[in-house]
């Protein structure tokens, strides 16, 4: 899975509050200013946009690590019999 060095990820894997930034800006200082409500939409859909876009990846990824378990079931059927 691609990973957006803008977005950083804590330790635990989800994403700080804090530590989100769009383009090198923090939320913050992107509306101080009195950004628009169409620069606000925008930044926001853009976010949507971006957070389906893992979101699929994320599914397309486990997707491939099943099929490639259930090709091969000897090694799927070791690994039950251990657990």
């Amino acid at each position: 899975m691609k990973q957006n060095n803008n977005i950083p990820f804590s330790s635990e894997g989800c994403i700080c509050e804090d530590d989100i930034k769009y383009n090198g800006v923090t939320t913050e200082e992107k509306f101080k200013d009195g950004a628009s409500i169409d620069e606000m939409k925008e930044f926001i859909y853009s976010f949507i946009k971006y957070y389906d876009t893992l979101k699929n990846e994320l599914f397309n990824e486990k997707k491939n690590i099943f099929t490639e378990r259930m090709k091969n079931r000897k090694r799927l059927y070791v690994q039950l019999k251990l657990i």
